[in-house]
């Protein structure tokens, strides 16, 4: 089980930007690679694999952990 991707967004509404020269403001917080449930798999995940699409299936050598990552937006309009 593997959460990959998480998004949340909030815009504020008009009435909390009266009187500024913003139409609307939107923050965003995506996340990718955050959880990652592996009981019965030794390696750090089952879906990484140095050898590609070729003949390497059931090789765990040389495995990299995937890079968790998170990332904040943030959208504005005149």
């Amino acid at each position: 089980i593997k959460l990959r991707s998480v998004n949340l967004s909030y815009t504020l509404g008009q009435s909390t930007l009266k009187g500024s020269p913003f139409k609307s403001i939107s923050i965003t917080l995506s996340g990718n690679n955050l959880w990652i449930y592996k009981p019965h798999f030794t390696g750090s995940d089952p879906e990484v694999s140095l050898q590609g699409s070729g003949n390497g299936q059931g090789v765990i050598n040389f495995l990299t952990p995937t890079s968790r990552s998170y990332i904040l937006g943030l959208r504005a309009s005149f």
